[in-house]
């Protein structure tokens, strides 16, 4: 009789099981769920899975699980969503699962090729919107098939999870509305090292509303009791609870291996339980028959998922003597059966299992794989589309460096079609890694590093991407302008998210390789590129991507080169917004929309009238013309949009209309929009910036500061012009005028361009503001002094704006440098006397919504101060007001506060009228109170 080495029940887990409970009855009755459950090996991860699995087949739910899958340095990607999927393609009737997957069967395809008998997309089409597309698909996919009947998705040891499932898994996450659906994920916390790419994911995760974290602690020791009496049928013995609780540290997994290895110990062993529980498995696998062990050795080398058939085949024996070698395996609970695969019980055992192994028993393991892949790729554990990248690991693990270099990239092309662009880099940099030692001689490394720098691209890795393409150039031969001038315009691409002036220079050269020679549709590329790194450095004028751009139009019609063409007429468009020629900017955008939607391409249309919208609202500042261009924009991502790549910069934009016209409830929407990204570099500034702006101007000083100090630290220079003037803001806010000081002199003292000089009279006006702050209270020399420092920064101000006068288009802040200006002399004004006109002249000059309500509030002051108490109290009640429907809490209780001290009429602030003696009712008591002898302490109680 086969004994248990399991309890029956779940103990211990009472708080999470409730928590999980209602996690599946929510999601039930549509409200979608993502349930992340961690904790370290062998705490029982797995089995809270079955637990929450159960008790949704009891609510009448699907369940589908997907495991990650180990393979060394490669990557299976997208492993447990094609399980996922196939468990899908299973479960559900065929007659339903067109309707049920919905239009994304053809991209679903690209993992799961049985799911669609329609034509495939076309290989070529690997960009990121070939993933989009890919992603769209399974959430598509997903909900219909949770709408047909509430589905719970299980994934697995997503520590071992490639870049593409961790960015599907993100995805699908912060993608669910409405779907009937339970995501349940599950990870080992001890396997996360500091720059594990999971720590990232699950930090971005659990600040979203439909995610809870289910962390599992080690048991106490009657839950240990409880678990021993369940294995054993019986109540446990003191002792042994003891011993268990003691050895096991509360962790499930060693409970049961310590309890079965004192079971099956002779009892006149004075020590039964051995001292280390690798020891205790160890000593089980032991005790298994010869055969059994090598079969199971082997086993533990094809990986997690074991296919009853590959290991036959690996082994040389028939099915049925693989059964009987087995059984004594399953028996001893060292193999879980399920169908025609097999499973370790649990990742440790095939742990120790590997380690029992000597490295050349090992390499024979991996090479009889290997050989059986490659004779028969249909028995494959992930099916016959994912051989490659588990040939390129059987391969390097059994010293064969030829057969790994050629199926690392036959992998790497896989998974580029998948397409999964980290995984497709991983493999190519590991042929790249075997080329001295396995590259056939006819092999291109250029073509490879190429490739491999794409998928860096593709996959964010900027940096990685630079380096191949440098590589590549170094290899490239005198005498071969067309492909040097290649590479480096996808050097100056890469480039621009890390270091814009160099970009500017590759593409420089690339177009002097291309120089006088016949329109190409490489030449085309190479000016398109020259032209957008023109625009983007913040050291060249944006007068100098003009030609660039035109000569880019030109080529690329030439060639018929539509897309190109399209692309260029944008960043012509945008090139003529900056350098202030308005109407000539929107007639170039208007003709490349033109274009865009008569070829059919939305996706280009949309991108066009982004480019649109930034020309009528940034520099055009036109923002009654950019709002139909909003609506429409911020449909497209309401609709589903966020989900696409151009959703980020969409959002971005969006974020800054909002944030300059109060409608601050917009502009969180846009952060959730980005967030659902992996932001890093501009657009992880930008996002601070937004994000630390509007806290600053509700009054959320703490937010803001740190906002403020993670855009420090991110040191982009190009956000320098947002960065400095935000933390002096917040520094002044705050009453800090040493550090607005040192922040004024430290970006005073910076190098940038011409053109952007003014932009520093952004960091001079919280200056000037935090100097009267302290003037106005100080009397004497003090008060001079501040006055002194107070006019000199607003003279600096000054010269800035008339010596570096900005581009005529402006430039991307939330004021200009001219309105800063107008408020600086605003500012002063309160401490040289009063003056209502400067501020009605910085209140007329400001764009920003805030601007305009603290401006008010000042103006309303002045005007008290000159005694106009009636228009005072209009502009009080303007200021309280668009405050109050801003959200600026700060700024709101400074109108209520002036309106209590002048006692001027407010909304919901109750001003006290004075008494014949001029006293409020307060006062009156305070007095009475000293008269009859209380002390200030004794009146404050």
């Amino acid at each position: 009789m086969q004994r248990r080495v399991t309890s029956p029940e779940l103990v211990g887990r009472e708080r999470e099981s409730e928590q999980l409970a209602a996690v599946i009855t929510a999601a039930a009755a549509g409200t979608p769920q993502v349930v992340l459950v961690g904790g370290e090996a062998g705490i029982g991860k797995s089995r809270m899975l079955d637990e929450v699995a159960r008790n949704a087949r009891d609510h009448g739910m699907r369940t589908v699980v997907g495991w990650c899958v180990e393979v060394g340095g490669g990557a299976l990607p997208f492993a447990p969503f094609t399980q996922v999927l196939r468990g899908i393609a299973t479960a559900v009737e065929p007659a339903l699962l067109p309707q049920l997957l919905g239009h994304g069967r053809v991209e679903l395809a690209r993992l799961v090729p049985e799911l669609s008998d329609g034509p495939r997309s076309p290989d070529t089409d690997v960009g990121p919107h070939a993933r989009a597309r890919l992603f769209d698909a399974a959430i598509e996919a997903l909900g219909g098939v949770a709408r047909d009947r509430p589905l719970l998705v299980g994934v697995e040891d997503v520590h071992w999870a490639d870049q593409s499932t961790l960015d599907l898994l993100s995805f699908l996450a912060r993608s669910v509305r409405d779907e009937p659906m339970v995501l349940v994920a599950t990870f080992r916390e001890d396997a996360l090292g500091p720059e594990h790419p999971l720590r990232t994911v699950l930090g971005e995760l659990v600040r979203l509303p439909t995610v809870v974290r289910v962390d599992l602690a080690p048991l106490d020791e009657q839950a240990v009791t409880d678990q021993v009496a369940g294995i054993v049928s019986r109540s446990p013995e003191p002792a042994l609870v003891r011993e268990v609780a003691a050895r096991s540290g509360g962790n499930p997994f060693f409970v049961e291996e310590l309890v079965a290895a004192s079971a099956s110990a002779s009892t006149s062993d004075p020590c039964p339980v051995p001292p280390a529980v690798s020891e205790v498995v160890a000593a089980r696998l032991s005790r298994l028959p010869a055969t059994t062990r090598e079969t199971v050795a082997a086993a533990a080398v094809i990986g997690e998922d074991i296919p009853h058939q590959l290991l036959a085949a690996a082994i040389g024996v028939s099915g049925g003597e693989l059964a009987r070698e087995l059984r004594p395996a399953v028996e001893a609970h060292v193999l879980i059966a399920e169908g025609q695969r097999y499973r370790f019980r649990h990742a440790l055992v095939r742990e120790v299992v590997m380690g029992a192994s000597l490295p050349g028993e090992r390499a024979e393991l991996h090479r009889a794989v290997a050989r059986t892949l490659t004779e028969q790729p249909e028995l494959s554990a992930s099916g016959p589309e994912q051989v490659a990248a588990e040939l390129a690991h059987h391969w390097h693990e059994a010293g064969d460096p030829e057969r790994a270099f050629a199926a690392a990239l036959e992998a790497a092309e896989h998974a580029r079609r998948a397409p999964a662009f980290a995984e497709a880099l991983a493999h190519y940099e590991r042929a790249l890694d075997l080329w001295d030692v396995a590259a056939p001689a006819e092999r291109d490394r250029v073509e490879v590093l190429t490739a491999a720098a794409d998928a860096a691209a593709s996959a964010g890795e900027h940096s990685r991407a630079v380096g191949h393409l440098r590589d590549a150039l170094e290899r490239v031969g005198d005498g071969q302008p067309e492909r040097e001038a290649d590479l480096r315009w996808r050097l100056a691409d890469a480039l621009a998210a890390v270091d814009v002036r160099t970009a500017v220079a590759e593409a420089e050269q690339a177009r002097d390789l291309l120089a006088g020679r016949k329109p190409s549709a490489a030449q085309a590329r190479v000016l398109l590129t020259y032209a957008r790194q023109l625009v983007l450095e913040p050291n060249r004028t944006p007068d100098e991507a003009i030609a660039p751009a035109r000569d880019a139009v030109a080529a690329a019609r030439s060639v018929d080169d539509l897309a190109t063409e399209i692309e260029a007429w944008r960043t012509l468009g945008w090139a003529l917004g900056w350098n202030g020629q308005i109407d000539e900017a929107i007639d170039s955008l208007d003709h490349a929309r033109g274009m865009a939607r008569a070829s059919g391409d939305e996706r280009l249309a949309l991108r066009v009238t982004r480019g649109l919208f930034v020309v009528q609202f940034v520099f055009a500042r036109q923002e009654g013309e950019a709002r139909p261009l909003a609506e429409e924009l911020r449909g497209w991502l309401e609709a589903g949009g966020y989900r696409w790549p151009d959703g980020l910069s969409i959002a971005e934009w969006l974020a800054y209309l909002h944030l300059r016209s109060g409608e601050w409830q917009q502009v969180e929407d846009a952060l959730r929009w980005m967030a659902h990204y992996h932001l890093e570099g501009m657009d992880l500034s930008w996002y601070y910036h937004v994000r630390g702006s509007l806290r600053l101007m509700q009054g959320r000083l703490d937010e803001a500061a740190a906002d403020a100090g993670r855009l420090r630290d991110l040191g982009n220079p190009r956000f320098a012009h947002d960065q400095f003037p935000l933390e002096a803001e917040v520094a002044a806010a705050r009453g800090c005028l040493e550090e607005v000081r040192a922040l004024a002199d430290e970006y005073l003292a910076s190098e940038v361009a011409p053109t952007s000089e003014a932009m520093k009279t952004g960091v001079l006006l919280p200056l000037v503001r935090a100097e009267v702050d302290h003037a106005l209270p100080a009397r004497g020399e003090e008060r001079a002094a501040h006055r002194r420092r107070a006019e000199e920064a607003l003279a600096r101000m000054r010269d800035l704006l008339q010596q570096f006068p900005p581009p005529p288009g402006g430039a991307i802040q939330l004021e200009t440098p001219a309105t800063w200006v107008r408020l600086g002399e605003a500012e002063l004004s309160r401490l040289l006397g009063p003056d209502p006109e400067r501020w009605r002249a910085a209140i007329t000059a400001a764009s920003e919504a805030y601007s305009r309500a603290y401006g008010r509030w000042r103006l309303a002051e002045a005007l008290l101060a000159v005694d106009d108490r009636e228009s005072a109290a209009e502009e009080l009640r303007m200021a309280h007001e668009h405050a109050t429907e801003l959200g600026a809490e700060q700024l709101r209780e400074e109108t209520r506060s002036l309106a209590r001290r002048t006692r001027l009429s407010l909304p919901g602030v109750e001003v006290t009228e004075p008494s014949e003696l001029g006293l409020t009712a307060r006062e009156r008591e305070v007095v009475e109170l000293v008269a009859e002898g209380h002390t200030n302490r004794g009146i404050a109680e």
